[in-house]
């Protein structure tokens, strides 16, 4: 990488990059306890959606949140 700047730019390029999809999951995940907890249905089921497009195990996360918010459901007293 000393003597190939091209390179070297490449692989800062590829690793910026996933650190940004990295933390778009990591965001899209806080949102996505935080919809659950206040029991956000809509915003869950948009989170979620966009989870799904990502690697394998946010598919996995968004399966977890989506139970975790049915349980809440179930779980509260009724108005």
């Amino acid at each position: 990488m000393l003597f190939d700047a091209e390179l070297a730019a490449e692989m800062l390029l590829v690793s910026s990059e996933r650190c940004r999809t990295s933390n778009r999951m990591i965001n899209l995940l806080l949102d996505a306890i935080e919809a659950t907890a206040g029991g956000d249905v809509p915003a869950l089921a948009r989170i979620c959606n966009t989870l799904r497009n990502g690697p394998d195990s946010m598919m996995e996360a968004a399966a977890q949140l989506e139970q975790l918010l049915t349980l809440a459901a179930s779980l509260r007293p009724e108005s």
